[in-house]
């Protein structure tokens, strides 16, 4: 899966492009990656561009998808409830709501957008 992940230190805020086809293993290497980044960095705001992506996952996957973050971030010694994730996918689907959902229900603070500034702005928000 071709990604890129960055610290943007002039808004503060962890980076993510995502490009190809992204699994449930990627997904947990990058995750792995936010974290190293968020902690180096105190930094806990993040913007995934999944709009050139093409996101590969079971209904299970996405359910369990949450705890796998928060584990990834636990190893990292990172509560998942402490981040804010703007996350912008290649269209906003029923799998996408779910996620959505399933992460809300599970404490953590995710939220789709289709607009990268809005995404953004929301990160922002107190």
């Amino acid at each position: 899966m071709p990604h890129t992940i960055v610290y943007n230190s002039e808004l503060r805020i962890i980076e993510l492009k995502h490009r190809g086809t992204i699994t449930l293993d990627e997904i947990k290497e990058v995750a792995l990656k936010v974290a190293r980044i968020a902690e180096e960095q105190d930094c806990f705001l993040s913007l995934g561009d999944y709009r050139e992506a093409t996101v590969i996952l079971s209904t299970m996957d996405i359910y369990d998808l949450p705890k796998i973050i928060s584990d990834t971030l636990a190893l990292a010694g990172l509560p998942a409830h402490k981040f804010k994730r703007a996350i912008i996918p290649p269209k906003i689907s029923e799998d996408f709501y779910f996620f959505e959902t399933v992460t809300l229900n599970r404490g953590q603070n995710t939220k789709l957008f289709q607009d990268v500034e809005e995404a953004k702005k929301w990160l922002f928000e107190e």
